[in-house]
């Protein structure tokens, strides 16, 4: 499928009102805030929502180049810096709330399939050579900026660019302008997730989120796909660099402890999911206490990551359903909720799937239905 990418479009940490053009039949029904979200976070979700919604491609392009055009740059809430070693990463400039949408973007290039379907580096080179002469020459020059790993003292290439820099999207391998320049970090701070229809990168977008508060300076991470419930050796193993993560360069007692919370998240929600076993006999209050010590355990190892949360709830929830704990569920599913507004934004596809089973619990049955387009919509 060849890629014609749109010039790239950025909404970094903005409120956007005022669109012209746009009927009501374009919108979306308006996200509900939480209690004490603010208006400019719910402006960020309201637009999101128009995006994804939007009934026309005109329709999309309008509500974006508007976007652009009144408040990006005077808005922007982080920058692309040099980090050393590190290479190219995101800082914060000011300080970013919680919850608050940092970044809203289109894609340079996404290339379906894995990296070794060519028989060799060089082919596969020139594979995407082949395909970045279909963008224009602002996505070609800023695909050519980030960082290539593997190329020490010799030139770039671009399919050293691509494996050093790819997002994992449900289009396949996709490089971002600016998105790319997250770095990875065993405990992130940021969150994406793909929002569109899933018909063209002319349309849909990857949208980031901080999942915590993040303070001026600080730098601003994503997970890569692996997986964070393993110890540093675990993790290492999965990653094709040496990770140099606050959590990676802890040592001693130290790193003794995270190894050791890790290793309990990964066996308590492996508890969590065998519990469907043994529904007949499931009590609430152990599984209330349950979900309470792996929230406990995401709070102190990570930062609180409300994606993991909204996991976690989610999965509860649908066990308190099976086995009739109606009450427990209802709380569970809020909490689910909430937690996937902060990640993702109130105009999510989970997000609104997590709604409709606060408004209504018993559509958990139709779930398997909707599986494949709640789950797909991450990004790592």
């Amino acid at each position: 499928m060849a890629v014609v990418a749109p010039c790239p479009r950025l909404l970094l940490g903005t409120g956007i009102t005022g669109f012209t053009g746009i009927t009501t039949a374009d919108l979306p029904r308006a996200p509900r805030a939480l209690p004490g979200q603010s208006a400019k976070l719910l402006d960020q979700a309201v637009l999101a929502a128009f995006v994804a919604h939007a009934s026309s491609r005109r329709t999309r392009q309008a509500l974006l180049e508007r976007a652009t055009e009144t408040e990006t740059l005077q808005n922007q809430s982080f920058e692309a810096r040099d980090l050393g070693d590190k290479g190219m990463g995101a800082v914060a400039l000011r300080k970013i709330t919680m919850g608050e949408q940092v970044l809203m973007e289109a894609p340079i290039l996404c290339v379906p399939g894995p990296f070794d379907i060519h028989p060799t580096l060089k082919e596969y080179d020139s594979y995407l050579r082949a395909r970045l002469a279909s963008c224009g020459q602002q996505e070609q020059h800023a695909f050519w900026e980030l960082a290539d790993v593997y190329c020490g003292e010799g030139p770039k290439t671009a399919a050293g660019i691509l494996i050093t820099n790819a997002i994992v999207t449900p289009h396949g391998n996709t490089i971002f302008p600016t998105a790319s320049r997250f770095n990875h970090s065993c405990n992130p701070n940021v969150y994406g997730v793909w929002q569109g229809q899933g018909e063209s990168l002319l349309t849909d977008m990857g949208i980031f989120h901080a999942t915590r508060d993040i303070e001026a300076g600080e730098e601003m991470c994503i997970s890569y796909k692996i997986e964070l419930r393993a110890t540093r050796e675990q993790r290492q193993e999965e990653l094709p660099f040496q990770c140099r993560c606050a959590t990676c360069s802890a040592d001693g007692e130290v790193l003794r402890k995270s190894d050791a919370r890790r290793r309990q998240l990964g066996i308590l929600v492996e508890n969590l999911h065998t519990l469907v076993l043994q529904v007949d006999t499931l009590r609430p209050e152990p599984l209330k206490q349950l979900v309470q010590t792996i929230e406990g355990l995401l709070d102190e190892e990570l930062g609180g990551s409300p994606p993991k949360k909204c996991e976690v709830f989610h999965g509860a929830f649908r066990l308190a359903m099976e086995a009739g704990f109606e009450e427990l569920a209802a709380d569970l599913a809020r909490k689910a909720w909430e937690n996937a507004v902060i990640s993702e934004g109130p105009a999510s596809r989970r997000t609104l799937h997590m709604r409709r089973l606060v408004d209504d619990p018993w559509s958990y049955d139709n779930e398997d239905e909707d599986d494949d387009d709640v789950e797909d919509a991450d990004m790592e």
